[in-house]
């Protein structure tokens, strides 16, 4: 028998994301997400957040997910936006590898006791091309293949390896598989301090099969960049941390300062255009990590931002 039609109820579930928000009040930066759901191809997502420059305001964003399979990508698509079923504003936007979301302020968060409901409904992406973008190449660190010739222990778990691709972008690997130590003969190698899944990021980085940085994930891949001397690395995260528009600039400028990124410090100091720029750094939680010399700039800074009125 031939399949039962989908009902009109079917069909708009379908083609919609539901974010509730709940407990408005306690809402923060971080925010909310809801779940992923795959339409038209493509993976989405709503985000809710609050912001300290104006706590009593909900900001919403619509976020892809397609950078998770591959590096190059867009999406023309067009949804409505609707918020305890009022339709805010109907939107059409290019989503790409470059810009993954569009934000959109929905107003005030009203009473902030209630549960608000967003809701991204009728998302339509015009041209099925979901199949059309090359896939990212697969890394698994976990089972040996012919292009593994090393072993890396980390937290009693076995990472196969390629000794001469971390040699090429590592001297400290370099010295510890061709150096003239007892280490370099074993035929596994247990690396100390260094968390297991922090280090398959690190790998997947070197390796370009890594998905895109996150705040929870960048500080970790710097830190294993800086600690093994992969300045390949340190040169492609700076990059990216330049052209991302996702990074609060007080994350930008405590990572600039603690790994020495000179590009990126000097980026973030030119883009604090106003006092309250300044003063979202200082009640950040980044700030205790700047060092006092930049804590100076920043006041000079400040001072000089104050006599022009900005």
């Amino acid at each position: 028998s031939p399949p039962a039609k989908k009902s009109r109820q079917d069909e708009s579930e379908s083609d919609r994301i539901v974010l509730r928000v709940e407990n408005p009040s306690k809402l923060d930066e971080n925010g909310v997400w809801s779940e992923t759901k795959i339409i038209g191809g493509f993976p989405w997502k709503l985000h809710a957040c609050a912001r300290e420059t104006d706590v009593t305001r909900l900001f919403v964003s619509l976020h892809c997910s397609k950078s998770i399979d591959t590096n190059v990508w867009f999406a023309d698509t067009s949804f409505k936006l609707v918020k305890d079923n009022s339709e805010i504003q109907m939107v059409e936007h290019r989503f790409d590898f470059l810009s993954d979301h569009v934000e959109i302020d929905p107003g005030d968060l009203g009473n902030q006791d209630k549960t608000i409901v967003i809701e991204a409904r009728e998302i339509t992406v015009k041209e099925d091309n979901s199949n059309r973008f090359r896939l990212r190449s697969s890394f698994d660190p976990f089972v040996s293949t012919k292009m593994s010739d090393g072993i890396l222990v980390v937290e009693e778990k076995k990472i196969y390896v390629s000794k001469q691709l971390l040699s090429l972008h590592s001297p400290f690997f370099h010295t510890l598989f061709y150096g003239d130590f007892k280490e370099s003969k074993e035929s596994e190698i247990k690396l100390e301090d260094v968390k297991l899944d922090d280090f398959v990021l690190f790998l997947k980085m070197i390796y370009r099969t890594a998905e895109p940085l996150t705040a929870c994930t960048v500080d970790a891949l710097l830190k294993l960049a800086d600690q093994f001397d992969v300045k390949i690395l340190l040169d492609d995260i700076e990059i990216r941390l330049i052209q991302s528009t996702e990074f609060p600039l007080s994350l930008k400028l405590r990572l600039a300062t603690q790994y020495n990124l000179i590009t990126l410090k000097d980026v973030v100091m030119t883009k604090m255009s106003s006092t309250q720029d300044i003063l979202d750094i200082k009640r950040s939680d980044d700030f205790d990590g700047i060092p006092e010399e930049i804590k100076v700039e920043l006041f000079e800074k400040y001072a000089r931002l104050c006599k022009c009125g900005r």
